[in-house]
């Protein structure tokens, strides 16, 4: 009985050891460091032999320095306990506070060379500076500062440091469109109407943005640049709208002088000589004199293009085939599968745009709507969608320019257009004309009189001054 009783007082002992005791909190530990961070619920201290995270709670008792707060480089003593993989602090002591910088942010409000006064919104206080002081700049009335500084301000204190806080300010940029007439490394040139064209600084900051991340000779494009236009202005970005067309320059005339390695062609009104190399595609009639061709050319025209293309017309240009279907007629000894058998037809070849080459005069260059009106020279007018037209390079058409232009017959689509002339301004001739009355406007000098008489008799000569009417109707003759 005796040996069972022992046994059970055992057993209840074993069991009572193994029952944790509510309400007791897990062993307590310490670690002594210098805080490196500080955030809303966790502090990172760092000792001699190692760095850890503490996380902080309402419960989380603390005894702090002179500053009622906790700061970087402070030295403390956490007592924590463990909870999981957290380390949960109990208590923060600050055994070593940093000893925080004095500062005053504020308005210079007066400075000479020895002494700055700077007003918040709350004091002002003026404070010495010397050849020691850390200073980031020049300082000026108006400033707005940081003064770091030593001493009581009511004693005048001195300034080790003084960070002057010049707010930076964006640059306005500004936009301009155009056709690209150059670019280099270092600039971009922007024709943005027929006389007036600006080169842009470009630099490493400088975004192009495009399909192929390029800017070429050419391109319609919109620069976003800082600065006077006119004074070295910097483009901040670049964004292509349309992309200049490559190898896609097309004319129309008759083959002369053809050879293996060049040819004449003639377009009515110029001559041009084209070089012709083993890549050069010959279609359509035979390659010979007199014939008419459409060709596609490189280069320009008066620097021996290279023809990438020669279609040859004349009647002999291959008509669209199809192929009728052939219906057999039903009998008794054909198989059913046979009769429902559709022959192929093949879908007729679609012909080949019509490109028209001319000359002409433009009478309208409407940039908004995308159509320019260009008189031809037996002065009938076409007008033209321009919104797929590429211009030579660095050229911007204006009204009144005569100009060398392909489109499209069937679509009236300008493909591209050249400068040929542009008409010089017009003389001052009329003007005498409109200051004689002046003249008459003075009759009391006797001497004059004659010559005013003589100029208010003789309006025909006036109004038919012999120099706009011939010089207009000679124009008119040019053009027809």
């Amino acid at each position: 009985m005796k040996d069972k009783l022992k046994l059970l007082i055992a057993v209840l002992v074993i069991a009572a050891m193994t029952i944790p005791v509510v309400g007791c909190k897990a062993t307590e530990e310490t670690f002594a460091g210098e805080i490196t961070d500080a955030l809303q619920d966790k502090i990172i201290v760092k000792s001699d032999s190692d760095i850890l995270e503490f996380t902080t709670s309402d419960s989380t008792s603390y005894q702090l320095g002179d500053h009622q707060e906790l700061t970087i480089g402070d030295t403390v003593n956490v007592e924590y306990h463990k909870d999981g993989s957290a380390l949960m602090a109990d208590s923060v002591i600050v055994e070593n506070q940093v000893e925080k910088p004095l500062t005053l942010e504020g308005e210079i409000t007066d400075l000479n060379a020895t002494d700055v006064t700077v007003s918040s919104k709350s004091l002002t206080a003026t404070f010495t500076y010397d050849q020691n002081t850390e200073i980031n700049g020049d300082m000026t009335e108006g400033d707005e500062v940081l003064v770091t500084y030593e001493g009581d301000l009511s004693e005048s204190p001195h300034a080790t440091k003084i960070d002057i806080q010049k707010e930076e300010k964006d640059e306005a940029s500004y936009e301009a469109h155009g056709i690209i007439g150059d670019v280099t490394d270092s600039s971009i040139l922007l024709s943005v109407d027929s006389a007036t064209a600006y080169r842009f600084i470009r630099n490493s900051g400088t975004q192009i943005v495009s399909s192929d991340n390029k800017i070429e000779i050419g391109d319609r494009a919109e620069i976003t640049f800082t600065g006077d236009v006119n004074e070295n202005p910097v483009a901040t970005k670049v964004v292509v709208h349309h992309q200049a067309k490559k190898n896609q320059n097309v004319i129309n005339g008759t083959i002369e002088n053809a050879g293996d390695t060049a040819f004449t062609l003639n377009t009515g009104k110029h001559k041009y000589k084209m070089l012709v190399n083993d890549k050069t595609k010959f279609t359509g009639k035979k390659y010979k004199n007199g014939v008419k061709a459409t060709v596609t050319y490189t280069g320009t025209l008066n620097d021996n293009p290279l023809a990438v293309s020669v279609y040859c017309s004349g009647g002999n240009k291959p008509k669209p085939t199809t192929t009728k279907p052939t219906t057999t007629e039903p009998t008794t000894t054909t198989e059913p599968t046979t009769d429902t058998t559709e022959p192929t037809t093949e879908p007729p070849t679609p012909p080949e745009p019509v490109i028209i080459t001319a000359e002409g005069v433009i009478t309208v260059w409407d940039t908004d709507k995308g159509s320019c009106t260009i008189k031809l020279d037996d002065d009938s007018e076409v007008t033209l969608d321009t919104s797929d037209a590429t211009c030579s390079p660095g050229y911007f058409p204006a009204v009144g320019d005569t100009v060398l232009f392909t489109y499209v017959k069937d679509t009236l689509m300008l493909k591209d257009i050249q400068l040929e002339n542009r008409p010089e301004p017009d003389p001052p001739a009329p003007e005498p004309t409109t200051e004689t009355p002046t003249t008459t406007e003075e009759p009391t000098t006797t001497t004059e009189a004659p010559t005013t008489t003589t100029t208010t008799e003789a309006p025909t000569t006036t109004e038919a001054a012999p120099d706009p009417e011939p010089e207009s109707g000679d124009d008119g003759g040019d053009d027809q």
